[in-house]
């Protein structure tokens, strides 16, 4: 416990806000009379990192009667402390991802949640999404993406942030999507077209409406409906393994039968093939 502390009070934690923030994480949710339990700090103290913690949303409560309840966050919060320092060595950054990890499955137990992760609304979808850039050392991502509903919900966000910072990053994309004309539009004068390999397929055949992300290790589900947003976040390797199967499964059968209907800014560069769809899928799949 005591190289996460120092790992989260280097990071720009309080001390004594860190260590309540650790005892919260390892034990759930408890009261601050509890919370004295598990150390020697006094209720004056103890109350101020409550108080620190609550403000800076590293923790909820919930009244009961004349007792208070205090529960953690998910330890991805930590993230805002890399942000709000500015710290960007990659020593720094590697030392509290791990912290992250190593604080998720104590997090997990106590939460009754292992592996599972769910957000609602625009905020947390966009939790979601940055998930990708946190937890991706292979710096490569696999999706199936409803550009529509993306650029209709976060079109500026994807534009001013998201497309940027995994440029920066160097976070690779391969998409299939939808050749409805929103998603095409979209795709105009794109931030992050040398790391995007986008497939379009018949939007009248497979009009789906949910972004799927595989990557690292993780597979994530964002619903883009209007009346509301959510989010799925899924940190099994059984998973990902799966679904990263059925996605390569489905990108290669999309080029035998679709790389000669992709837009014309796509096609250039594409000879025509004249073997049967069957012979070329038969190839594909045994590469």
């Amino acid at each position: 416990m005591s190289t996460l502390l120092n790992s989260i009070k280097e990071a720009g934690m309080e001390a004594i806000s860190a260590e309540i923030y650790l005892i919260l994480i390892n034990n759930g949710e408890l009261t601050p009379k509890k919370i004295m339990e598990h150390t020697d700090l006094s209720r004056a103290s103890i109350h101020e990192a409550l108080n620190d913690l609550f403000v800076k949303d590293f923790i909820t409560y919930r009244k009961e009667g004349r007792n208070a309840y205090y529960t953690p966050v998910h330890p991805n919060k930590l993230q805002t402390l890399v942000e709000e320092k500015k710290r960007e060595t990659k020593i720094f950054e590697h030392n509290i991802i791990d912290t992250i990890h190593s604080l998720s499955g104590a997090f997990n137990l106590t939460q009754n949640k292992p592996g599972v992760r769910f957000f609602e609304g625009v905020d947390g979808i966009k939790e979601v999404l940055k998930d990708t850039f946190v937890h991706n050392t292979s710096k490569q991502i696999y999706a199936f993406t409803d550009l529509a509903g993306y650029a209709e919900t976060l079109g500026e966000w994807n534009t001013k942030y998201y497309a940027k910072k995994r440029k920066d990053l160097g976070i690779n994309l391969k998409a299939l999507v939808p050749d409805n004309e929103k998603a095409l539009e979209f795709l105009k004068g794109y931030v992050a077209t040398e790391l995007t390999d986008i497939l379009f397929i018949d939007h009248t055949k497979f009009p789906f409406s949910t972004e799927i992300n595989i990557y690292n290790g993780r597979v994530s589900f964002v619903s883009f409906a209007k009346e509301k947003s959510t989010g799925i976040l899924i940190e099994n390797e059984a998973y990902y393994q799966t679904m990263k199967s059925i996605f390569e499964f489905a990108w290669k059968t999309g080029h035998v039968y679709n790389d000669l209907k992709q837009p014309d800014w796509k096609n250039e560069g594409i000879k025509k093939d004249t073997r049967s769809a069957a012979e070329k899928m038969e190839e594909d799949l045994d590469k």
